[in-house]
């Protein structure tokens, strides 16, 4: 069964974001990660406080990453998440994972697509479904986490160059 963890990037809880997820987690258990809660620096530090390194860790047992993010992107922690995630040097724990990403908004902003475009590339994931309502959250979580084995055909480009 596929592992899926997700990292909620808003400041203060979002009950949208939170239907959003639970929509699309709800065929299989996930581990969510509320970055507000967790102490992660804007720049790398050596500084035993900083948690980035533990998230990472929780990332390296995961095969779907699902980046939660709020409507008003302003209100979340995603620039200090896609910092920290690009300033990896070594030990790459982003690398191909399946990338998901969870707002709740009709109007994707294409700068927030194109972002999160980059850090996939950069990073050497697959960014295979953009989630905006219940309806695409549902979609998203058959195709991801049917038990049949057959894959999607959108999906099998991904597969393919990964293995």
């Amino acid at each position: 069964m596929q592992q899926l963890l997700v990292i909620d990037t808003s400041l203060k809880p979002d009950a949208a974001l939170n239907r959003l997820t639970q929509t699309f987690a709800s065929q299989c258990p996930y581990q969510q990660i509320q970055l507000a809660t967790h102490l992660v620096f804007l720049a790398p530090t050596d500084d035993d406080e900083d948690e980035f390194m533990g998230i990472c860790e929780a990332v390296r047992d995961t095969d779907i990453l699902a980046i939660g993010i709020p409507e008003q992107v302003d209100q979340s922690a995603m620039r200090i998440l896609v910092t920290r995630m690009l300033s990896l040097k070594t030990d790459n724990p982003f690398s191909y994972k399946q990338l998901v990403l969870l707002t709740p908004t009709k109007d994707v902003d294409e700068k927030l697509f194109d972002v999160w475009s980059q850090v996939a590339c950069h990073l050497n994931m697959d960014l295979v479904e953009v989630i905006d309502d219940v309806r695409s959250a549902k979609r998203a979580g058959h195709h991801l986490f049917q038990t049949v084995a057959t894959t999607p055909v959108r999906f099998v480009f991904h597969y393919h160059r990964h293995k």
